[in-house]
């Protein structure tokens, strides 16, 4: 395939597929931006959560272990298109579905092994890695871990194969195999182009096309909030007062960044305003039907100008106006939740829409900076 770039309707260039060098790069592509594989195909508006790359299964390690917010593990292997032994692949994603089921006769054991792989990695646990992807409640985390040893004890797993360029052979087996068995394998092909500094992916899903009547052994944990469900919801679980508060912070934030978010936990809902600084997704705070407001402010010190402490502090500075609402430098590493009645009052609402704002054109800045502009 041949893409086509363009600014404005001029300059267009041409760029030709570059490819993938090694499988340790597609491998670690897939880490980062687990967002990049098309598991919405499978079912709709799913979010993924990778839990480790290189997680030990019998004779081996599966490359990519996930879970999704259903409680359904994905068993994902990555293989380049040169590699002699892609052949076997699926055999080898199947062996490694076998270990986890035989290993872990009890499923704790499981959930601990993968709460372990993630403080290490993160220094936070399996409960606050859900909580902070998925956008919902340390209650809401309980089904879904419910659900993931579930899963484990009925050896129900995806399968998911990942390859710069799939050959009909591998296509046609998975099919073959979806359709004669309870098993769910699929394949994605993933084309790569580079232009300057900028990556370009094409992931194409296949196996999807055979619709299953066996299923997960949980039952779908999700629950998909709005606007409209999430402030009755807000009223319910807090006061009016605060459902008025939420309702002018999204209407004033919403169109001011790139993309909101609704958390999918099913007792308690979310919302997060985003935005996108050169490809980083920072979410500004969370709102939620709990009558909570909090920030997770870590992700702004490792990824923007914020890393500057004097920029932070001006910003914490700003927040700290507000009575109830106070943050420390010492605690960014945590979600500091604070009331979200603290806002109930004007003063105290200019005074949080002042401190947004200001992070909000701090933000643009370093993106234009970090785009060269």
């Amino acid at each position: 395939m041949t893409i086509i770039i363009s600014r404005a309707g001029k300059d267009a260039k041409k760029i030709e597929e570059s490819g993938v060098e090694n499988e340790d790069y597609l491998q670690r592509y897939i880490f980062e931006n687990p967002e990049s594989l098309p598991i919405d195909e499978i079912k709709e508006d799913v979010r993924l959560m990778v839990i480790a790359r290189e997680f030990p299964a019998g004779s081996g390690s599966i490359d990519v272990l996930a879970i999704d917010e259903d409680g359904e593990i994905y068993i994902i292997e990555t293989k380049l298109f040169k590699n002699p032994d892609k052949r076997l692949v699926v055999a080898q994603v199947l062996d490694y579905g076998a270990a986890l089921w035989n290993g872990y006769a009890d499923p704790m054991e499981f959930i601990g092994a993968i709460d372990s792989r993630i403080i290490e990695r993160t220094g936070r646990g399996l409960v606050q890695e859900l909580v902070d992807i998925l956008e919902i409640t340390e209650e809401d985390a309980g089904p879904i871990i419910d659900n993931v040893k579930s899963n484990l004890r009925a050896g129900n797993f995806r399968f998911v194969v990942l390859m710069d360029k799939l050959h009909d052979p591998l296509k046609h087996l998975i099919i073959f195999i979806n359709q004669r068995s309870a098993l769910n394998i699929y394949a994605v092909e993933m084309e790569f182009y580079r232009h300057d500094d900028l990556e370009i992916i094409i992931p194409k899903l296949f196996g999807a096309e055979v619709k299953k009547t066996v299923g997960s052994a949980s039952a779908r944990t999700a629950r998909r909030w709005n606007k409209s469900l999430f402030l009755s919801e807000l009223e319910a679980q807090a006061n009016a007062e605060c459902a008025h508060v939420a309702e002018e912070l999204i209407d004033w934030i919403s169109p001011k960044v790139t993309e909101v978010k609704w958390g999918v936990g099913q007792k308690s809902g979310s919302f997060a305003p985003i935005v996108n600084v050169n490809g980083t997704e920072i979410r500004l705070f969370y709102l939620w039907t709990t009558g909570a407001i909090n920030f997770s402010i870590e992700p702004w010190v490792e990824k923007t100008c914020f890393r500057d402490q004097a920029l932070l502090e001006r910003f914490l500075d700003k927040l700290n106006l507000i009575p109830g609402i106070e943050v420390s430098p010492q605690e960014i590493k945590n979600w500091t939740k604070h009331p979200l009645s603290a806002l109930t009052e004007k003063t105290a609402l200019e005074q949080f829409k002042a401190a947004i704002a200001f992070v909000l054109k701090q933000l643009a800045r370093d993106d234009r900076i970090l785009d060269g502009e």
